[in-house]
């Protein structure tokens, strides 16, 4: 179903003489999905030089084939949990209020963390009105990932985030607000390369003594 979606949803045009970038990586596949199906008329249809939509294709192998929407359960997994007494606490915490929970690894208090924002995402608040902070991307991206999959809706953003992602979307928007460029995030090998070609700029001037020993 994804693959017919995506076509669904494209005007891409195909033919032997013109292909746009889309049509051309979707086209092979498109030829061998309904090579499977054993539609050879169709086949030859998806082989012929002439212009053709993919919506229009996309209706045609919709039509070949009976729609099957599937539930893969991957959601859920909190309602299954028996919580304890404490996360239970937590889970039922309402607004205003405010816990410190403590633990070892492994104690709970990520699932803990998770009951309570999918409990106040069902009952009061909207996505948009939640954001957990991590200490750092692996734990954001975890937590972010499980979150969506007991959610199981839309949102605006993800629900996890670092301290450092939170910091930097708010900049963006200031910036954004005030009319100025939005900032933009530079990987460690770019800005290696940003402080080598000021160096050498500034090697060049002979005022080398100007940059700290480290660099």
């Amino acid at each position: 179903m994804a693959f017919a979606t995506l076509c669904s949803t494209s005007d891409a045009v195909c033919s032997d003489s013109r292909l746009s970038s889309r049509a051309r990586f979707l086209r092979p596949i498109l030829i061998s999905k309904v090579h499977l199906f054993s539609y050879p008329n169709r086949l030859r249809q998806l082989s012929r030089p002439p212009l053709f939509k993919m919506s229009r294709l996309a209706s045609s192998l919709l039509s070949m084939v009976d729609a099957v929407f599937r539930n893969h359960g991957l959601g859920a997994v909190l309602d299954s949990l028996a919580l304890s007494a404490s996360q239970s606490k937590v889970a039922s915490l309402s607004a205003g209020q405010n816990a410190l929970v403590y633990g070892v690894p492994g104690s709970g208090k990520s699932t803990a963390l998770k009951a309570l924002v999918i409990n106040r995402l069902r009952t009061d608040l909207k996505p948009e009105q939640v954001l957990v902070l991590c200490a750092n991307r692996e734990s954001a991206t975890k937590l972010r990932d499980e979150l969506a999959l007991e959610y199981q809706g839309a949102t605006p953003g993800p629900l996890a985030r670092t301290l450092a992602s939170f910091a930097f979307n708010i900049l963006r928007e200031k910036a954004l607000a005030l009319g100025f460029n939005p900032p933009e995030l530079i990987t460690g090998s770019e800005q290696d390369q940003i402080i080598s070609e000021l160096i050498e700029e500034f090697l060049k001037e002979k005022f080398p003594e100007t940059w700290p020993k480290q660099l």
